[in-house]
């Protein structure tokens, strides 16, 4: 009929909607965030032997970062417990994060990334 505005059709159910940017950043703080705070929370364990300390570790740190904290004794780690919210100290939302944690040997600031959004992040 002219004049007179036709709803539009239905969305084809196949095509997923595409999230926004703001969207994507979210998601990405939220997922980085909840990775720093949880490394932390298996970091600060300093009563914890030295297997069962990386052991928890490896599965969210790069291979690098595996390398780097492989010789650490927990014994001399400076923290018992996260005491607060990670927050962001700076990131591009996509491939790179620094997240901010709270703990009671100070406040430690993770690198957390990923190669490509679709791979998990790491630190």
């Amino acid at each position: 009929m002219p004049g007179v505005a036709m709803p539009s059709p239905d969305p084809d159910p196949s095509v997923a909607p595409q999230d926004s940017a703001a969207d994507v950043a979210t998601d990405a703080l939220i997922h980085s965030s909840v990775l720093a705070r949880d490394v932390m929370g298996k970091f600060c364990r300093p009563s914890l032997d030295e297997k069962t300390w990386i052991n928890d570790l490896y599965p969210s740190l790069t291979s690098a970062g595996g390398e780097a904290y492989a010789t650490v004794d927990p014994a001399n780690v400076p923290c018992t417990s996260v005491t607060g919210e990670p927050h962001l100290i700076d990131g591009d939302a996509a491939f790179t994060m620094v997240i901010g944690v709270p703990t009671d040997g100070g406040e430690y600031r993770l690198y957390v990334h990923r190669a490509e959004t679709t791979d998990p992040w790491l630190v």
